[in-house]
């Protein structure tokens, strides 16, 4: 009884920082909606330098699967559902979203990027796995974290990208790649992962590692006298650092994330439907451009935080209503969320 209680906990404290990570994906939405999002303030900047890597990263978390746990069913069977999940529902809320907004000739799969890329790196992770299975060697890190440093490597050299690459939106597939990864070797040697993200040093260091790289990542100084060293820390330090300090916040209040709380269960639920909330909102982001020149002050931050998570919370609720309704189907759960028969 205590090992479910256990592995509950661990579940359910990732899917509540999973729901933190929708949040935060639909609060920068909100924000671009506004003329601030991007890095066009330091809100949206904060929260630019870890939401796509903790969304990647507990994307990997989830994925992590023991080699010998695989077979040619299971594969096939997992396969099926991620092409459901990751690809037929994109590619129909994308099309109804086109359709909605008029648009005939899409350049890629505009703000539906997401998806599409999870969906590659899924088929990475098994073709390494097989090859781990065929060759009885476990080099399935070794290949993933190569892999990682190729596709830093490519976005380092500035190469840029053209045609089929443009659609199978390679150039973030390069660049979220490290956290996919990350998540995997965190959930695969998790009970070491987990006494680390414990120790208080850790969580200091974090902390610390990330005040001081947001620091120099509005230092003119830096960028003018390293230019290496100042994307260096804006494309790869900051972030991590910025994932690493979220997640020790929320393995460190994994008890009560765990809890009945009605607030923590509803983070929970967010966390088990961020497909349903990322393929709906977009349909429900207001233009809120009218608000940019009174919200764009650096001492609007308060302001900034309180209408766009005021207006965040609202799209997100509509989002699980609408989802909730919709998977009252079962076909339609099953093809378009991917869910088990």
């Amino acid at each position: 009884m205590k090992t479910n209680h256990t592995s509950n906990t661990r579940i359910q404290w990732v899917d509540s920082m999973r729901g933190f990570s929708m949040i935060v994906v639909v609060l920068g939405h909100v924000l671009l909606s506004m003329d601030i999002g991007g890095y066009d303030s330091f809100l949206s900047t904060i929260f630019l330098t870890f939401r796509m890597p903790l969304f990647f990263f507990v994307s990997g978390f989830f994925s992590f699967r023991a080699i010998e746990w695989w077979n040619k069913c299971r594969t096939y069977n997992i396969i099926g559902r991620k092409f459901k999940a990751q690809i037929i529902c994109t590619i129909v809320f994308y099309g109804i979203f086109l359709y909605s907004h008029g648009v005939s000739h899409p350049t890629g799969f505009g703000g539906y990027w997401f998806t599409i890329v999870l969906f590659q790196m899924y088929l990475i992770y098994l073709c390494c796995v097989w090859l781990s299975k065929i060759t009885k060697f476990n080099i399935v890190f070794p290949i993933l974290m190569t892999l990682s440093f190729i596709g830093v490597g490519i976005l380092a050299a500035n190469i840029k990208f053209y045609g089929i690459a443009i659609a199978l939106c390679s150039e973030n597939l390069c660049k979220y790649f490290q956290f996919f990864t990350f998540g995997l070797i965190v959930s695969r040697y998790s009970e070491t992962a987990f006494k680390i993200l414990s120790k208080n040093l850790f969580i200091t260091i974090s902390i610390i590692g990330w005040t001081v790289s947001m620091i120099l990542w509005y230092s003119p100084f830096l960028q003018r006298i390293c230019p290496l060293a100042y994307s260096l820390n804006h494309d790869i330090i900051a972030r991590y650092f910025g994932l690493l300090s979220i997640i020790a916040f929320f393995y460190s209040n994994r008890n009560h994330l765990s809890s009945g709380n009605k607030y923590c269960a509803g983070l929970r639920l967010i966390g088990q439907r961020t497909l349903d909330v990322y393929m709906l909102h977009y349909f429900f982001i207001p233009d809120l451009k009218i608000l940019h020149s009174w919200l764009a002050p650096a001492n609007m931050i308060i302001i900034q935080l309180v209408i766009s998570l005021s207006i965040t919370a609202a799209i997100v609720i509509l989002c699980i209503i609408i989802s909730s309704f919709v998977r009252e189907s079962r076909f339609l759960r099953m093809w378009l969320f991917g869910t088990k028969s």
